[in-house]
Formats: structure tokens, sequence, C-alpha cells
């Protein structure tokens, strides 16, 4: 009889856990999580607070319960945008990570080609190597400026003290390859930028693995935005000034509206009234390192699925998108989705990918070194879940 996963409050499938070598026991599903039907009527999420944890210490969070102590909470619309908190009573020590742009604005951690020059590259894998005495995190979809050609990290990673890692990677700039970007020797290094790729994007890179379907949704962004680029790069929408300038100021109110509540350790959003994404982490400060790279994510993805809508679209007040919608996705994948893969990028972790009819999910897990006992003794410890992605099928 197989057990469950804890995946960053239980919102994925039901998996062995022979994969990793060990078992991560799971509490038992309460039965008023069960999925609902239907008819089932929702409560106020505000009004009625979900009540978790021990009989000793009650603990309430806002929002609608999507089980093992987590709660989606109220959304934010903001046009055609809506944001949801994910709050979680439960905290995962990971101790100390350090995002990946400060660590390579510091100059503690470099990201470069492969190859040393661009007759042996490889377009699909480059170097990450970390100088710090800290871990240093990367979240899948990151888009990385420089090198031979822009590219785009493939999965949420971890990479350890003073450790050099080969990273999957896409190129998000189909006609350059050299180390001259717009004029400026990149010398084969790259810059992290502070977003990530859109959902499209990454589902043909990290769930589908096609490239050509990257570079097509890649060509897609920029003619909705009606940019023009020599070497057809992601950035020429995504940097463009005034969609930059347009970007930063909703990303400032997508913040803001998060700040305001306690327990945060991911969110979830919808365009256009169609949920997209829920990405939750380990705990509430490894979510704030990375607080406004989500909020500039989910704002660069409404303004392009506003491109071409007609200039009344800003004033619109938007679809209101419930919490219930985002629950049921999530619980799709958990019940439905099965295992497509399974990726060990670093020595440190580990990702596991879930593919199902309505989306995708995927769970990159921490793999703590073994603890040594008074006795000389190594003990193998359980892998600690970093990062949860659930993904619509767009």
């Amino acid at each position: 009889m197989l057990e469950k996963w804890r995946l960053l409050g239980a919102v994925l499938a039901i998996l062995g856990g022979a994969a990793l070598g060990c078992w991560i026991p799971l509490k038992t599903w309460e039965p008023s999580l069960a999925s609902p039907s239907p008819a089932s009527p929702t409560t106020d999420p505000v009004d009625h607070p979900e009540a978790v944890g021990s009989e000793d210490e009650l603990h309430f969070l806002p929002g609608l319960p999507l089980g093992d102590g987590v709660t989606i909470g109220a959304p934010a619309v903001l046009a055609n945008l809506s944001v949801f908190p994910v709050h979680s009573v439960e905290q995962h020590d990971v101790g100390e990570v350090v995002a990946i742009g400060a660590a390579v604005g510091s100059g503690r951690t470099e990201i470069r080609e492969l190859a040393s020059s661009i007759y042996n590259g490889e377009v699909n894998r480059l170097i990450i190597q970390n100088h710090d005495d800290a871990r240093v995190m990367v979240l899948g979809g990151t888009v990385l400026r420089g090198g031979f050609q822009d590219r785009l990290i493939s999965s949420d990673l971890v990479v350890g003290p003073h450790e050099v890692a080969q990273v999957q990677v896409y190129c998000a700039e189909r006609s350059r390859w050299n180390v001259f970007r717009e004029g400026v020797n990149t010398k084969r290094r790259f810059e992290a930028l502070p977003f990530l790729a859109g959902t499209r994007i990454w589902i043909a890179g990290h769930f589908e693995d096609d490239q050509s379907r990257v570079w097509a949704t890649v060509a897609d962004v920029n003619q909705r935005n009606q940019v023009s680029t020599m070497t057809g790069t992601l950035l020429a929408t995504l940097a463009n000034p005034s969609f930059a300038a347009e970007r930063d100021a909703l990303a400032d109110e997508i913040t803001a509206y998060l700040l305001q509540w306690d327990q945060v350790v991911g969110l979830a959003y919808a365009v256009d009234g169609k949920v997209r994404s829920l990405r939750m982490f380990a705990n509430d400060s490894l979510f704030g390192s990375f607080r406004e790279t989500m909020s500039k994510t989910i704002a660069n993805e409404a303004l392009i699925a506003r491109a071409g809508q007609g200039d009344d679209v800003e004033g619109d007040a938007g679809e209101v998108t419930p919490q219930e919608e985002v629950r049921r996705l999530v619980w799709d994948l958990r019940d439905h989705a099965q295992l497509a893969g399974e990726t060990r990028l670093t020595a440190g972790n580990v990702t596991r990918r879930f593919h199902a009819q309505r989306g995708y999910s995927s769970t990159t897990y921490w793999l703590p070194p073994a603890a040594v006992e008074a006795s000389g003794e190594h003990l193998a410890r359980a892998p600690v879940p970093l990062t949860t992605v659930v993904v619509a099928r767009l």
C-alpha cells in the first residue's frame, strides 16, 4: 500500500517514496478535505478561517482550506489578474538559502557557458558555480541574459556551497550565437533577471522538453506586443522600457497586497478569469526571497495577455476568479497526476515532474547531508520539500 508524500501541504498526487530512497510520511487527510462535488457550497473563507494544528495549539489561517494546514487566501483583483496568497502553518527549515539574483549580483555565484567558444558550445546546458558558503537557489523559468544567447532555467534547483553544477536550460534568443549582445562582450557570462518566463514558455521547456515550442511561444509574445528583434530574444518584450515600467508598477501592487498577510509561503494566480499556476515554498522566509520575482513574473503574464485586447482593458475591473477554482486545479493534479520524470541536477536536490490531463506539477526536494552520530554512524535524513508548482494546461 502506497503512502502519501508530503508535498508542501499535500497538494500533489499520492507518490511512492522509494524513488528518493526513503519514505516521507504524510498526515492522514481529514474527511473535510475530500474533493468537493460541484454542488458543494463554499463557506466564506474570511469569516470562517480553517482551524488546523494540534489540540494544544490551534492555528487560524485565512482562506479556503487546501489541506494539511494550507489555505488559499482571498484574491487581489488587478484588472485581468487575480492574485491569491497561499498560507501554511508548517514552515520547513531549510537553513540559509540565497536567491540566485542576489548571489550573481554580488559576485558570489557565476553563471557561464559550458563551452569556451561558440564552436563547441551546448544550447541546453550551462554552468552555475557557487563561490559562497551558503546554498544558492534558482527557480525554473529564470531568465538569463548574456552568454552566447539568452536562456531560461528549466527546473527549480539548489546549488550547494562551493559547488559547480551543470544545469539544463532552454534558448530564449533564437538567432544569436556569439559573445556579443547588443555590442557588448558577455565574456560567456550571464545575469539572472528578476522575473521568470511565462507559464506557456515554461511548460514548453520544463514539462514538454520542446525547444521548438519554446521558440514559437517566445515569437508569439513578441508579436503580441508588437516588438521587433533581430535575434528573436524574449527580452525584446520583457526588457522593453515601457513594458518594464508598467510591469514594475503592477508588481509593486501585487507585492504590497502579499505583504499584508502572515505565514505566506507562496501564491496562486489567474489571468482573464482562468487559473494558471500555484507555487509554494518551504517557508515564508524563502518565499520572501522570491516575492518580488514572482510578482514581476505574474505581472508580465497579465500584461502579455492584455496585449492586443484594446485600450480599455486597463480600466476594466476584471473577472474575479474564485478560490475554489484554484483548489479544484490543485486537487485534480493531486488525484490524477502521473510521474513523468525525475531529475537530479545537483548533489543536493531532486525534482519530480508530473503530468495530468488538466495540467502539470513538480516538486523539488533538498537532500540534507547525512547526520553523523557520536558513534560515527551516518544516518540519512529525509528529503525536505523546497518548492511545489502546479500549472494549468494552457
